[in-house]
């Protein structure tokens, strides 16, 4: 004998109960720059084309009873034309332990819209900018791309975790250094706090009032991010031992000693005051002959023939190495990677 659910056998059940509907319309906001969706009072991303953004904003419209289990919608969109689609929605699921399969049709119609972050990036908007300077020197082009990199990376990360209004309006390269302009305070002081973690500087901030809006004082930070004079590829000289630095941290400094060959290290009040050797200034020295554990070189500048410690890594050497002059002595440095 067939179950009755609610005094009623399961065809008459599926007869007399709503158990997936779709209203006549759906309308959704779309900003016309990013394709970003507003869904309530937030904006949420886009996914590129805009089939996509209506079979979102559909499938949360449908309305599912409380009864319903498993509940699944398969939907089919129809253009009508760029900001018009008939949606035909195919809902299925279990209602009470009766299998049921509706047919819901809707027209979902988009509205053109502009989001809150492509707003203040239209209006030149910013609330932080990241100052970013290398003390006594000024920023190497290498360098320069690496830190737009970082931020158009940081940027991507913060945005993908959730922070829609982070963004960069700007960069610009200035004397001796680098200014970002960021959409908010705080993707501004994680961005300055990233940059001086992998480049190893030290960072400051401070508040300016640039206006006021209902009453209130309205606020720009500014974030300055000082590297140090040295960076990853010079020669400090700390006790008159020469090192080729290959990271910049907090608190130490690692480097290859170019007369050991051994990787150490050093603590960085100590090359706060060392004397730097710029890899910028390196000159090329023809290699003479490899003896494996040590190079014979001829001097760029004397043209004498010298042997020269083969410094850790370089399993293969061309016709032409890199070379720091320090009080008459040649540093081989290591290749760049």
């Amino acid at each position: 004998m067939e179950e009755l659910r609610g005094g009623v056998c399961a065809a008459c059940y599926l007869e007399k109960n709503v158990l997936a509907s779709v209203r006549e319309n759906v309308d959704l906001e779309v900003c016309v720059h990013c394709h970003a969706r507003k869904r309530g009072e937030v904006w949420v991303e886009g996914h590129g084309g805009m089939e996509p953004i209506v079979e979102d904003a559909v499938r949360e419209a449908v309305q599912w009873a409380k009864v319903v289990e498993r509940p699944r919608a398969q939907i089919e969109i129809v253009p009508e034309d760029e900001r018009n689609f008939t949606v035909h929605v195919r809902a299925t699921g279990v209602a009470e332990g009766v299998p049921f399969d509706s047919a819901l049709r809707t027209r979902a119609r988009v509205k053109n819209g502009t989001c809150l972050r492509c707003s203040r990036v239209q209006g030149g908007y910013y609330e932080a900018i990241v100052q970013i300077r290398r003390t006594k020197r000024a920023i190497g082009k290498e360098e320069m791309r690496a830190l737009k990199s970082l931020a158009s990376r940081f940027i991507e990360r913060v945005v993908s975790e959730g922070d829609r209004n982070a963004f960069v309006l700007r960069d610009e390269e200035v004397d001796r250094g680098l200014d970002v302009y960021m959409g908010t305070t705080n993707s501004g002081r994680m961005l300055a706090k990233q940059i001086a973690q992998e480049f190893g500087g030290k960072t400051t901030e401070h508040a300016k009032t640039v206006g006021q809006k209902d009453g209130l004082d309205l606020v720009r930070m500014t974030f300055a991010v000082r590297l140090p004079e040295y960076q990853a590829g010079d020669v400090v000289v700390v006790k008159e031992e020469p090192a080729q630095i290959t990271s910049v941290g907090a608190k130490t400094v690692q480097a290859l000693d170019l007369r050991t060959g051994r990787l150490k290290h050093i603590d960085r009040d100590a090359v706060d005051k060392a004397l730097v050797l710029r890899r910028e200034d390196a000159l090329d020295a023809v290699v003479v002959a490899d003896l494996g554990a040590e190079l014979q070189l001829l001097d760029p500048v004397t043209y004498a023939t010298v042997n020269v410690i083969r410094p850790e890594g370089t399993d293969s050497v061309g016709e032409t190495v890199k070379v720091l002059r320090h009080e008459g002595e040649l540093l081989v440095l290591r290749p760049t990677r």
